[in-house]
């Protein structure tokens, strides 16, 4: 009886099969992964199925990995079948999204549960440890403005006689509880609904894409709130600085807080633009903007923007190709700029 050759395993760090060797080491077979799961590339012969994540492959038969208690596809990042398991504040009512849509760090062998555990709670809006607020990777953090609204949070999250605290903060006053009073108040008293949480989650994508930060995370969301929000940093500026107590800025819980979650959750669960790239009718800005800004006032007046509520019509929101028409329009002589033939280079028709 002759017997083969041993065959060794290396993983990466989320435990996928990645290099095999024989019992002198050389390499045998070798195969790197996209973020979600796709195989990007592959040298030689890998003689195993168990390959993303240690998880089954049907890959090269129907498209899908096995994880126990459901399937998941690596081209959508997303799992085939729905979530029988709610007990996620921010992601928990999007039922098909993979590990907190953050595939580099997290894993789900379940098919129920993202590991590790604690992590992950802290990181989907959760806090495991009762005694202190969410903690952050603050060198994640893009800018100083984000690292001030972290320090805003913790000072609001110590301060347990606040209305946040008995609104919000049953299960803790986590950090995204924060980001969604903070995006309620961006909204000013409006409710579009889901419009805007659809436009900041596409935007977030983009911004994130484009400064090296992951808007799945709280940190990288933090940081896109502190580059987006003038509301947000305002308030910050008022309570660090000593001009206003905590008390004056947040007086009363905003209104339409549902919608300023709505927002965090569309932040949270959108997919990276490597995955799902923008189109330049998609949502993807909005503001409480008042119609002495001509440029603004002229393309309502000129049907350049299709969605807007409030008395005078002062709440806007635009796609992106239109929110990058009102850019150049700023940049390019203002309202001489709002043309037809200028606006049908941005968006068609």
């Amino acid at each position: 009886m002759i017997c083969a050759d041993p065959v060794y395993y290396l993983s990466d760090h989320l435990g996928s099969t990645s290099l095999t060797t024989d019992s002198t080491g050389a390499k045998t077979s070798e195969m790197r992964y996209t973020a979600w799961g796709e195989i990007r590339y592959t040298w030689g012969s890998t003689p195993t199925d168990y390959t993303y994540t240690g998880q089954y492959s049907n890959v090269p038969e129907f498209g899908l990995y096995y994880y126990n208690a459901r399937w998941y596809d690596p081209g959508l990042g997303r799992f085939a079948q729905a979530d029988d398991v709610l007990d996620n504040p921010v992601t928990g009512w999007d039922r098909y999204s993979y590990v907190q849509n953050n595939p580099l760090r997290f894993t789900d062998p379940s098919g129920n549960r993202c590991v590790p555990e604690e992590e992950c709670d802290r990181k989907n809006g959760k806090s495991p440890k009762r005694g202190t607020w969410d903690d952050i990777d603050t060198t994640l953090l893009v800018s100083k403005k984000a690292k001030d609204l972290y320090t805003l949070y913790t000072k609001m999250w110590q301060q347990k006689d606040g209305w946040w605290w008995k609104e919000y903060g049953e299960d803790g006053f986590s950090i995204w509880d924060f980001m969604a009073v903070m995006w309620s108040y961006e909204q000013a008293g409006y409710s579009p609904g889901q419009n805007v949480a659809n436009a900041m989650g596409n935007h977030a994508a983009a911004w994130c894409a484009s400064q090296g930060c992951n808007h799945n995370t709280a940190e990288g969301a933090l940081s896109f709130l502190a580059a987006y929000s003038a509301s947000a940093n305002f308030r910050s500026e008022l309570v660090l600085t000593g001009r206003k107590t905590i008390d004056d800025v947040f007086y009363k819980p905003p209104s339409y807080y549902s919608n300023g979650m709505h927002v965090v959750e569309a932040i949270r669960n959108r997919p990276g633009v490597d995955i799902q790239p923008l189109n330049r009718g998609d949502l993807y800005d909005f503001g409480n903007v008042s119609l002495s800004n001509k440029i603004l006032g002229l393309m309502i007046k000129r049907d350049m923007v299709y969605s807007f509520w409030g008395d005078g019509n002062t709440f806007l929101v635009l796609t992106k190709c239109q929110s990058d028409f009102y850019y150049t329009a700023r940049r390019n002589g203002g309202t001489r700029f709002v043309t037809g033939r200028n606006y049908r280079l941005y968006c068609g028709g």
